[in-house]
């Protein structure tokens, strides 16, 4: 049975996270439904992290897919190609970081974007929907993947 729940929004603008012993610098946001989204820089390669706060469990053969601003594309990132799933959460590899200045529409998009939606499954086969605002996500995006970066919109 497919069920549609209610979308919630980000209750908070993005905040800079410092690293930590365990945890490296990252941008972070959480909506008023207790979902958080994390983005991360490891090396030259730029993580994601997506938690649920639902009390059901990611479905476990499918890994959410998102969106911003309700435009193309919508990112989907196979399981296990970009994308490793938790019980209530999923990690991505959105990007690798070729130099100071480039074209990526993922982060561009989430750093000048107004909102971004998250859609999954969870193991019982409900469908969900999770929308964060993107209100302040460019300063706290550069502070965690480096104030000198200079992304810019792909080439279409």
């Amino acid at each position: 049975m497919l069920m549609l729940c209610s979308a919630a929004t980000a209750a908070t603008p993005w905040r800079y996270r410092a690293a930590g012993s365990d945890a490296p610098a990252r941008a972070e946001v959480v909506n008023e439904a207790g979902d958080r989204l994390s983005i991360w820089r490891e090396g030259e390669r730029v993580r994601a992290e997506f938690v649920a706060a639902t009390l059901a469990e990611l479905g476990p053969t499918a890994c959410p897919t998102f969106q911003v601003d309700q435009r193309q594309p919508l990112y989907y990132f196979p399981l296990g190609e970009g994308c490793s799933l938790s019980a209530h959460g999923a990690r991505f590899e959105l990007l690798d970081i070729p130099g100071r200045r480039f074209p990526s529409a993922v982060l561009y998009g989430l750093m000048n974007g107004s909102r971004v939606a998250f859609r999954f499954v969870t193991r019982d086969g409900a469908y969900h929907e999770s929308r964060f605002a993107l209100t302040q996500s460019k300063r706290a995006l550069l502070r965690a993947l480096g104030r000198d970066l200079d992304v810019q919109p792909p080439d279409d």
